[in-house]
């Protein structure tokens, strides 16, 4: 029974150390666009977290990651080579979910995103400009509402005149 506790109580401080060192790899990677950040921290997540078992025998699984540093300091490094495949195959796997998940995410935020704006852009629309489409641009009215436009047109002409008045006298 005590094997059993040390065996969860190293596997608990093994993890709250990654998730330290795995929170302070987010903040730096925070640096980076997006789709590098995701499959760098997708790659370290994999790294830390992928566990092997060291011996066909064994029943209990320890981190891949340090299987492999201490079978390669111990025996060479082909006596690594069971876990170098599960950490290789766990990286492999975290890689394409990290892709998959950022592609999917991607499409469905900019297809919400567009929507939104498409809609907020015709209420916007609709509100300064009547149920027109789009504003014109011919003659006098610059797609501007009515009364700003009239105003608009009455000041320029009152300017005009007194233009024109100042150049006859």
């Amino acid at each position: 029974m005590a094997g059993d506790t040390s065996y969860v109580l190293i596997w608990f401080i093994y993890l709250a150390s990654g998730a330290v060192f795995f929170l302070t790899f987010w903040k730096f990677t925070a640096l980076l666009g997006r789709l590098p950040a995701w499959i760098l921290r997708t790659f370290m997540a994999a790294l830390i977290l992928t566990p092997v078992f060291p011996r066909s025998e064994e029943e209990t699984a320890v981190p891949a990651l340090m299987a492999v540093a201490l079978d390669t300091i111990a025996s060479g490094p082909e006596a690594a080579a069971r876990g170098l495949a599960a950490l290789a195959a766990g990286m492999i796997v975290a890689v394409f979910a990290a892709l998959i998940l950022f592609l999917g995410l991607t499409f469905v935020r900019r297809g919400n995103s567009r929507g939104l704006r498409r809609d907020s852009a015709a209420k916007w629309r609709n509100r300064h400009f009547g149920r027109r489409e789009a504003p014109s641009h011919r003659g006098e009215e610059h797609g501007c509402l009515e009364s700003l436009c009239a105003e608009r047109h009455r000041m320029n002409r009152q300017i005009q005149e007194s233009l024109n008045h100042d150049a006859d006298s």
